[in-house]
């Protein structure tokens, strides 16, 4: 009997901590592994705190502060690649410099049928800001990946790409639900909504939003807190915000947690305020934990995982009056809270590894 042919596969990521294309990066590593696939790993940042399978080349250890600096790095890049003679390569970075983008696209990543993925609805952090270049940066890859079907269809019709199709991103419930029941370094004896999300200096998850939209709700009243997960350069800004709004005893900051599912366990929902998305993995890890989640409809992701009063609440785009609705009305509607929160495990366990694993199976034509 012939010997199975044993595929090698490397992915590319700016790092491995932090969100969720880098969740994403973690649970491909994994599933590939256990399939019996050689698995590389190659990252540009050096952060490493997500678990990942297979093998690790690091260049963000090596400083790229000068021309030299760089060039070293693409050349132990480019003889990493050349020298493993990966079959395929899934890129999920975001991308850099228009000359670095096209030098690795069409020479560095060519050494192996190349597929890139675009995981965020800001378009030029993924295809590079200069259009004419973006329209073609990509035109000799295997396949382009989206990670919901709002963001193929934008693609197709600003770029013109046709070698392009959809992927989600893996949700391993069981491992989030085994997670969710660790201890947490804060006592949560109160009831709470959670934002959870980077506090960057670009501010696209909002979080000023959902704290001035928290003030005018009804949660106050009822005694339900506003607990945010994160950190970041916007930090202080929000801590100012709640100051101004005599919210200090009602709104709780966390920080940065490495493990986020026990507050997602124990939030009454989850509320996503974002100016974009990508595929929110956060909505399905929320829905894992048996979690609710109230979402702004906001480009990409959320309408292709929220069902409107199925398993959670999906809010006019950047509307916050009718947010805070949303948000009046998951608390005082008993009745639809628990209906929402009877469907989020089940929403969670479509994204499983094997389900979605399989897709990359049948795009690469890997056959186990």
């Amino acid at each position: 009997m012939p010997e199975t042919k044993k595929y090698k596969i490397c992915i590319v990521g700016s790092l491995l901590a932090g969100g969720g294309a880098e969740r994403a990066h973690s649970n491909l590593t994994k599933y590939f592994h256990s399939k019996g696939i050689e698995v590389y790993n190659v990252i540009f940042e050096d952060r490493v705190e997500y678990e990942f399978a297979g093998e690790l080349l690091n260049i963000g250890q090596i400083k790229h502060d000068t021309i030299i600096q760089k060039l070293r790095r693409f050349r132990l890049l480019s003889n990493y690649i050349k020298n493993h003679q990966f079959d395929y390569i899934i890129d999920l970075r975001y991308r850099g410099s228009v000359y670095a983008e096209y030098f690795l696209s069409r020479r560095v990543f060519r050494q192996a049928k190349y597929i890139p993925s675009i995981r965020g609805a800001y378009f030029p952090t993924y295809f590079t800001r200069y259009e004419a270049v973006a329209k073609r940066l990509f035109k000799k890859a295997y396949k382009i990946v989206a990670v919901s079907k709002e963001m193929e269809k934008a693609i197709r019709a600003k770029y013109g790409y046709q070698n392009i199709t959809t992927i989600y991103n893996i949700v391993d419930t069981p491992h989030i639900r085994k997670l969710a029941e660790e201890p947490t370094a804060e006592s949560l004896d109160f009831r709470f909504v959670l934002g959870l999300g980077r506090m960057h200096e670009s501010n696209v998850k909002q979080q000023d939003v959902m704290i001035k939209a928290y003030a005018q709700s009804v949660l106050p009243k009822h005694g339900i807190k506003l607990l945010l997960v994160g950190d970041g350069t916007k930090l202080n800004d929000f801590k100012h915000l709640v100051e101004e709004l005599n919210l200090t005893d009602k709104v709780v900051f966390t920080g940065f947690k490495e493990n986020p599912y026990p507050y997602l366990k124990k939030a009454e929902f989850m509320l996503l305020t974002s100016k974009s998305e990508g595929f929110p993995n956060v909505i399905l890890e929320s829905f894992a934990c048996e979690t609710p989640v109230v979402s702004y409809d906001c480009k990409t992701g959320p309408s292709e995982i929220i069902t409107h009063q199925h398993n959670g609440l999906l809010v006019e785009d950047q509307n916050i009056d009718k947010l805070i609705k949303a948000m009046n009305q998951m608390v005082e509607d008993e009745k639809l809270y628990q209906y929402c929160k009877s469907n989020t495990l089940p929403t969670a366990f479509e994204y499983s590894p094997d389900k979605i694993g399989q897709q990359w199976l049948d795009l690469m034509q890997i056959k186990i």
